[in-house]
């Protein structure tokens, strides 16, 4: 099985984000893992934001840390005919320099092909004993 390609530094996404002022917020993904680290024991490692316009357009904002930096990556995806949340999500990790292998992608693959891809990148990260919350508005 191939894996996730971590890039050397994470990149902060140069897009705007504006469209957290002008659309409404849909659904967050947050993977937690269980790490001793100093005090922290519960860390915040992936952040993904989805927001969604009157007319299905679907944008997404994902943060990624580990103890070293951070990164941001930033996607949208629109039209008629695919699940655009998980385009949108896949988009934002290529954005932030991530190479993921199809059969790792959730390129319009749905809910759990999201939840499958961020804990692959969790794991590549070095993190395990990973779990997955989601928000909805």
């Amino acid at each position: 099985m191939e894996k996730i390609v971590l890039p050397k530094e994470l990149r902060m996404s140069i897009k705007s984000m504006s469209f957290r002022d002008r659309t409404p917020f849909h659904q967050s993904m947050i993977v937690v893992a269980y790490r001793e680290h100093g005090k922290q024991k519960w860390v915040q490692p992936i952040d993904a934001r989805f927001y969604m316009s009157k007319a299905g357009n679907v944008s997404c904002a994902v943060w990624v840390r580990t103890y070293q930096n951070y990164g941001l990556g930033i996607a949208k995806a629109d039209g008629y005919g695919y699940h655009k949340a998980s385009a949108a999500l896949h988009h934002a990790l290529l954005d932030m320099g991530f190479e993921i292998p199809e059969e790792l992608s959730c390129y319009c693959k749905g809910e759990t092909a999201m939840q499958n891809t961020l804990l692959e990148i969790a794991k590549a990260l070095g993190y395990d004993n990973c779990h997955v919350v989601w928000a909805h508005r």
